[in-house]
């Protein structure tokens, strides 16, 4: 009788300890899932980090590009009206092809 008592508790001591150990188990693959998950998450946010920063840089240099265009183009209409009113000084003194010349002089003088 005691023989059998004493198997009866060895093999409940064993699936209690093998309950045990299975959910450690259980319990240590949920934690290494989140981790992956956590991991995951992290890299997700870094790459959009990285792609709003190339965007905003994108955004700045086509900002900086029509910047530069929009100077040019004020420059050119500078230009032309300099040529305009010295064209109309020149002709207003008789001075016509001699006023064209001293505009294109003083034109590439300035470059």
């Amino acid at each position: 009788m005691e023989k059998e008592e004493e198997e009866e508790e060895e093999e409940e001591e064993e699936e209690k300890e093998e309950e045990e150990e299975k959910e450690e188990e259980e319990e240590e693959e949920e934690e290494e899932e989140e981790e992956e998950e956590e991991e995951k998450e992290e890299e997700e946010k870094e790459e959009e980090e990285e792609e709003e920063e190339k965007e905003e840089e994108e955004k700045e240099e086509e900002e900086e590009e029509e910047e530069k265009e929009e100077e040019e183009k004020e420059e050119e209409e500078e230009e032309e009206e300099e040529e305009e009113e010295e064209e109309e000084e020149g002709g207003r003194r008789g001075g016509g092809e001699r006023g064209h010349y001293l505009l294109r002089l003083a034109n590439d003088l300035r470059k």
